[in-house]
């Protein structure tokens, strides 16, 4: 049977179309018929993907890795950001046994077939089942990430991720959740493991809850982590970002080891070959066009040392391995250094 309507358009002219609905508009014309369904492929690609944000877990980034090995996906992502999920000791503590709607309506069920006594007993049992399975899980995760961090496997997966996304132009790592965003891959499958959305390494989103120098430390080590990952990955993968490279909840005092061979750890325990600060000189940003770092904690002091030429304010400042990244920097168009809390410049 021959097409028609919308569906017997070239894939061109559907593709056009595409480029005026929203997301969810071009999920639901996939639906429609399959003509339409395989016309749309690319929009679907492009409009879902462009954008992507994943964590520094290990199946978060394992998923990354599974996409960028299929040429449909890997062709779309222009940007890519991490959102730096952490697991402090002191958040354990914290998790309880509250439901979800799903659990409380099985729970309700099996409630009704005891008397008052016994539904009473039942609920408490399964509610302090729950924060212990969830309690276990959370430690699993804490000791995978640290796991991760200390044998290098994290820069390894995004490394492998890098060298396949042939399309990326931007990345950011995000110390805090962005409304606006989609959730990044991997997350609502630790929402349902813990009943609750594991905390970033933000210090000013989570002040609320920080109650001991151990659990800003932790915060604060997975922050100046993730920037030696990133960086780490871009440079063995060798990939020039050709617009943004952005940098959020950096530690004012970060510092790397002095070359890939050196046996002494730095205070965030990333192996050296991970990154180092001999490698800095030689990353891929000659292409890079915007440069954008926000730096954690009260470290605004240390701004206009960083702005001013004088050889002799660099060396003092607390970051001597930011400077040493602008003359890779040949093509820089825009670069913003921050501090504070988020809005606060």
């Amino acid at each position: 049977m021959a097409e028609k309507g919308l569906s017997a358009l070239p894939m061109e002219l559907v593709s056009q179309i595409c480029l005026d609905l929203s997301e969810e508009d071009i999920h639901r014309l996939r639906l429609t018929c399959r003509p339409l369904g395989q016309k749309t492929s690319h929009a679907f690609y492009t409009t879902h993907f462009r954008t992507s944000a994943f964590m520094i877990t290990r199946d978060s980034l394992q998923t990354l890795v599974d996409f960028s090995k299929k040429p449909q996906i890997a062709g779309t992502i222009k940007q890519l950001k991490l959102v730096l999920v952490t697991f402090p000791t002191a958040e354990k503590a914290r998790l309880d046994g509250k439901t979800s709607a799903a659990e409380h309506l099985e729970e309700a069920s099996a409630a009704l077939s005891l008397d008052e006594d016994g539904s009473s007993k039942h609920l408490k049992e399964l509610s302090q089942k729950r924060v212990r399975a969830r309690r276990r899980m959370y430690g699993w995760n804490q000791q995978d990430q640290n796991l991760l961090r200390t044998t290098g496997v994290d820069a390894d997966l995004l490394t492998e991720a890098l060298l396949n996304l042939t399309a990326l132009e931007s990345i950011a790592t995000c110390a805090i959740y962005d409304p606006d965003m989609k959730p990044p891959w991997g997350l609502r499958k630790l929402v349902n493991e813990l009943g609750m959305r594991p905390s970033t390494s933000h210090l000013h989103s989570a002040r609320y809850m920080l109650k001991t120098v151990q659990e800003a430390n932790e915060r604060t080590v997975f922050a100046a982590h993730s920037v030696g990952v990133v960086l780490g990955a871009i440079s063995r993968s060798g990939i020039k970002l050709k617009d943004t490279l952005s940098i959020d909840g950096a530690p004012g005092d970060l510092s790397f080891s002095k070359t890939p061979s050196s046996r002494k750890l730095t205070p965030t325990s990333t192996p050296a070959n991970t990154f180092a600060e001999s490698q800095i000189e030689s990353l891929p940003f000659s292409d890079l066009k915007s440069f954008d770092i926000f730096l954690d904690g009260n470290y605004r002091r240390y701004l206009d040392r960083i702005l001013r030429r004088t050889q002799t304010h660099i060396e003092r400042i607390e970051m001597p391995w930011l400077p040493k990244y602008f003359p890779t920097m040949t093509s820089l168009q825009y670069l913003c250094i921050r501090a504070g809390r988020p809005g606060y410049t």
